[in-house]
């Protein structure tokens, strides 16, 4: 590192990254970069294979390995750095960087379990789910292996625990669990069964989700969705019986156990008792599941099931009768923006904002069915000093119809820091849309739903569009009549191929016309600028993996690159209003209706063939990838009829849902799926047949859409 990079460097805090300067210790997290650094960790500023900068220790260092906070130098971006260092086998060499065994002994244990390491990294970094830890990449260095996560502030749930509050309300507990639940059909799904569900692996994040951590004892299913173990994976309390048996057949039903049993510890205070004891003596039936809410009991029952084949078989049997007993949960509830004061390492808390009394808290509830963003430990003082968790505040009015719930939420992840102090990273062109203030949005969309009332109380026959939508629409918007010609500018119009009728799987499609490539951030521009659109998450919520929003994502873009950080919701409003424009029928293709047109005639693995050929693709691991952002839009290789970034570049909406079929209805709750790879995906991602899914609300920066026109 040259002294310019290191003097430059040196001006941040490894604790949280941002710039403090000459300050011994960090105004802003209050870290001591000069307290005592064991020297089995690595020393601040190191650089891992040439992009991640090496900060704090994320909690206490575990049996495997070591955890820091990072920062991606390309992305400019915090991120959890994982070490495989077991130090009962092995240690940081004095004065390097560099991991040796103790003993020769030790080596072969140290290498077989740097391999099953690095075979947790495999199979995580295949999962995409915003309630699973993401692996943005892994590596070897040092003599020893790495793994690179996404980072989220916040703490386990077993840190909570101790920390924070014993027990948790039982809806609120619920609701967690019916998300954890969520990311778990999704891991099953893919053939993974996690054997270690438990609170010290249930992460919640600021953000206000729970994520799904350590997947260090996962394995395999096979094609019956069963495994037998060969090995003793467990954690007493929370492992059932099966994983006591070297060859027990385990599977999703292993893991319903233990998040039934997180869940008996979130409401009583205790884990069950271990289930090898309960074979003759069972105290949860004897004491009648005590402490437990007469509608959860037998669901817990048969999801505590001490014989496997009693239990809920999967993950989405007993996300739906937790749903029933207690209430269903919005996956990503809408959190407050606002940061909490932040207390430092040395227990040094700034002044923290004044907590609403307690009875206003009484009533609060989800909101038309979606959690709501009160934070029940608001009232609840933490009794020990946190280092990223203090409480936030704010209270949503009650829905009479639905059942209460409030999750335990934290404070909003804190913006990004650039190298030169500066928050957001906003180097957009001169030739990408300008971002309007934050602070200006509410007003301003305040003020277009008053001119817009206005009007309709002077025109009550004329319909309008809705200038900025509700967290949760009560009902389908309203259209205005079709216009007979196309009013938009030739720019503003999303270019079109003709995609012929025809069979792909058995399926028969009917001819229609898809966009050529994906909306690009000029045509987003031109929709929200005409109809006055605006997205109250574009304010309140952060899109995963950019520093800004759709106009100013944090890389610079010009009006030809594909739209991203924009959901669900945005991409089917956005069609919607082309049709109003055009008189047409515009809307986002289907699962299958994507596939036939990515396909285009070919029944290979991508549409040019079966071998990757890179001058069609941008990705993760192809060489011609630009690291933090997606091409230009029809910058790569066409199908056969003429579409262009099928293959890569960025993820797209579909408007279907689980399980596959025709466009789920606006108001459907739960995921979507989105097909073709992106830039930040690797090559296996870039086969026609590769699809993924991701909660409607959820926005990130490698996902954006294309239209499709109904022809009549």
């Amino acid at each position: 590192m040259s002294e310019r990079a290191t003097a430059n460097y040196q001006k941040h805090c490894p604790g949280c990254f941002r710039r403090k300067d000459n300050h011994p210790v960090c105004p802003h997290c209050g870290y001591d970069e000069a307290a005592s650094r064991s020297p089995l960790f690595l020393p601040h500023g190191a650089v891992l294979a040439g992009q991640y900068r090496v900060g704090k220790v994320l909690g206490r260092p575990g049996g495997f390995g070591i955890t820091y906070l990072g920062w991606d130098i390309y992305l400019q971006q915090k991120v959890a750095i994982k070490e495989y260092l077991p130090p009962e086998i092995a240690a940081r060499i004095p004065e390097s960087q560099d991991i040796t065994v103790h003993t020769q002994h030790d080596r072969k244990s140290f290498e077989n379990g740097k391999e099953q390491f690095l075979k947790e990294a495999r199979i995580v970094a295949r999962l995409d789910h915003p309630n699973v830890v993401r692996v943005r990449g892994f590596f070897n260095a040092n003599d020893t292996a790495y793994m690179v996560m996404d980072y989220y502030d916040g703490m386990s749930l077993d840190a909570y625990f101790g920390q924070v509050k014993p027990v948790l309300e039982p809806v609120i507990a619920s609701s967690l669990m019916q998300m954890v639940l969520d990311g778990l059909d999704y891991v099953h799904h893919h053939g993974v069964v996690h054997r270690d569900m438990k609170p010290h692996n249930i992460y919640i994040a600021a953000v206000g989700k729970p994520i799904i951590l350590d997947f260090g004892a996962a394995r395999q299913a096979l094609a019956d969705g069963s495994q037998r173990s060969i090995s003793v994976v467990l954690t007493e309390g929370y492992a059932p019986l099966e994983q006591y048996q070297r060859h027990g057949t385990q599977g999703p039903w292993t893991d319903v156990y233990g998040v039934a049993a997180t869940l008996y510890r979130m409401i009583t205070g205790k884990p069950p008792m271990i289930a090898f004891d309960r074979i003759h003596h069972d105290q949860l039936e004897i004491d009648d599941y005590i402490g437990l809410p007469e509608a959860l009991k037998p669901v817990l029952r048969k999801a505590l099931a001490i014989k496997a084949e009693d239990r809920y078989q999967t993950a989405a049997a007993f996300k739906l009768a937790l749903a029933i007993a207690m209430g269903p949960a919005e996956s990503n509830a809408p959190m407050p923006s606002k940061d909490a004061a932040m207390v430092s390492q040395m227990g040094q808390a700034r002044p923290s904002p004044t907590p609403l009394p307690s009875e206003l808290l009484r009533d609060t509830t989800r909101r038309h069915g979606s959690l709501p963003a009160a934070i029940e430990n608001a009232i609840t003082k933490p009794a020990v000093p946190l280092p990223f968790l203090t409480p936030v505040l704010a209270v949503q009015a009650a829905a009479p119809s639905s059942p209460a719930a409030a999750l335990p939420s934290l404070p909003a992840a804190r913006p990004s820091v650039s190298p030169s102090g500066d928050t957001g990273y906003r180097t957009s062109t001169a030739t990408a849309p300008k971002r309007r203030p934050q602070l200006l949005l509410p007003a301003l969309g305040l003020a277009v739903v008053v001119v817009a009332g206005l009007f309709l109380l002077r025109e009550p026959a004329e319909k309008s569009t809705v200038a900025a939508r509700p967290e949760q629409p009560a009902s389908t918007p309203t259209t205005p009549p079709r216009k007979t010609a196309t009013a938009l500018p030739p720019a503003a119009m999303p270019e079109l191929a003709e995609v012929p009728a025809g069979v792909r799987n058995d399926v028969d499609y009917r001819a229609m016309r898809i966009g050529r490539s994906e909306v690009t951030v000029g045509q987003f521009h031109h929709f929200v600028e005409r109809a006055g659109y605006g997205n109250p998450a574009w304010v309140t919520e952060p899109c995963e993996g950019a520093s800004g929003n759709w106009d100013n994502p944090g890389y610079s873009q010009t009006d030809s690159h594909p739209v991203v950080c924009v959901d669900w919701e945005d991409a089917r409003r956005y069609a919607e209003w082309l049709s109003q424009e055009t008189g047409r029928k515009f809307r986002l293709p289907t699962d299958r209706e994507w596939e036939y047109a990515a396909a285009a005639g070919s029944s290979s693995r991508y549409w040019w063939g079966n071998a990757i050929n890179e001058s069609n693709a941008v990705c993760a691991d192809c060489s011609r990838q630009i690291p933090g952002k997606p091409w230009i839009v029809a910058s790569l290789g066409s199908n056969a009829w003429g579409l262009f970034g099928t293959a890569s570049n960025v993820r797209e909406w579909s408007c279907s849902a689980l399980p596959q079929g025709n466009c789920a209805a606006p108001a459907d709750t739960g995921v979507r799926i989105t097909r073709g790879g992106s830039w930040r995906d690797p090559t296996s991602a870039l086969q026609t047949d590769f699809r993924a899914t991701l909660a409607k609300a959820q926005r990130n920066a490698w996902t954006g859409f294309r239209v499709v026109e109904e022809l009549p």
